[in-house]
């Protein structure tokens, strides 16, 4: 992990699987976004730690909310660790089993600021620990 620098992926698609099976480490001192993963089964089986990112946010913004099964299963059996101060903020959008059997950790003083998925058995055996 870098030590104050923003990490950003804005688009990924162009087919099948965009960034499945990825470890993406956030950085200490800056924030983490990725959005607009426009891909079946994008981030599937991917690695989201920014538990180490001390003061700053983690923004997952997944699809274009257009509602096809080209999003199905975007970040199924996925791990995201939210950071320890600041938000935590997770978009499953449009898709079927998207954030199924997700692991979702945030710490005690994470600012979980929402958690959304519109399609079918989305969050299906998703395992999701609140801040307390």
């Amino acid at each position: 992990a870098t030590l104050a620098n923003n990490f950003s992926i804005v688009q990924g698609s162009g087919g099948d699987s965009v960034l499945a099976n990825t470890f993406i480490v956030c950085p200490i001192k800056g924030s983490c976004s990725i959005s607009n993963i426009t891909s079946k089964y994008g981030m599937q089986q991917s690695w989201v730690d920014a538990h180490l990112t001390i003061s700053n946010n983690l923004s997952m913004i997944m699809g274009d909310g257009t509602g096809t099964d080209a999003y199905d299963g975007i970040l199924n059996e996925s791990t995201i660790q939210c950071p320890q101060h600041g938000y935590c903020n997770v978009s499953c959008n449009i898709g079927a089993y998207s954030c199924g059997f997700m692991h979702l950790w945030s710490q005690p003083t994470t600012k979980l600021t929402y958690l959304y998925a519109a399609g079918d058995n989305s969050f299906t055996k998703a395992q999701i620990v609140c801040p307390r």
